[in-house]
């Protein structure tokens, strides 16, 4: 006798204080299914568009619009939902997983300038090489992940028990500790990245002390 068992699991993402949900201004931008490994992925890209002459004023709109992580802000967030449903049947020595299917979708969360010309050509260069990183930053969280995921797809269908019902307490548990190790991962690149953030072009510009004064002479009329 087989009996069908699944679960579903979300997961937010810690973010480094300085990278930074909410205030989703353009439509989703979804890719097509793929499989890795035998976890069917999917990602979609939601922009939030801001407005700015030079990088405080983006740094402070990114800080206002831009997502929330455990309350918050962010500049840039990935998240992702992970369901997988597994098969068992009991036999005489125990019960055990005779199909596995695993599925995730992630959610990136990026910053869209929404007229590049206002700022400076120097600004927008260092703009550029800062949403680079961001994408960058995210596709390793997804990265991360997916190793995660990997090892889902690689544990869970190896697991036996005497009966069903503690083979679904079995998955559960273990699917819930490679997630939590999962998590530290998360938290231990971020930790990482915040030091790197600060030495950013964009970010040093954002935080210089003249960079708002020179934007508003700049724009003030002769």
């Amino acid at each position: 006798m087989s009996q069908p068992f699944g679960d579903t699991h979300v997961w937010r993402g810690m973010r480094a204080r300085l990278l930074v949900a909410a205030c989703l201004l353009a439509p989703v931008l979804a890719q097509p299914a793929m499989a890795a490994n035998g976890v069917r992925k999917s990602i979609s890209t939601r922009p939030y568009v801001i407005s700015g002459h030079d990088e405080r004023g983006l740094l402070r709109q990114m800080r206002r619009l831009g997502p929330r992580v455990g309350g918050k802000p962010a500049l840039a967030r990935s998240s992702m939902k992970a369901r997988y449903h597994a098969r068992m049947r009991q036999g005489r020595n125990g019960c055990r997983i005779s199909s596995f299917q695993a599925r995730v979708h992630y959610i990136v969360i990026l910053p869209k300038v929404r007229n590049p010309r206002a700022l400076s050509a120097a600004a927008r260069k260092r703009w550029r090489h800062f949403h680079r990183r961001l994408r960058t930053h995210e596709a390793r969280h997804i990265a991360i992940w997916d190793k995660c995921l990997q090892q889902v797809r690689r544990t869970l269908p190896k697991l036996r028990a005497r009966n069903c019902t503690a083979l679904k307490r079995k998955l559960r548990a273990r699917y819930h500790a490679i997630m939590q190790a999962c998590g530290k991962k998360h938290d231990a690149f971020d930790a990482h990245e915040q030091h790197v953030a600060t030495s950013l072009p964009f970010i040093r510009a954002a935080y210089a002390p003249d960079s708002h004064r020179k934007a508003r002479k700049r724009k003030r009329p002769r």
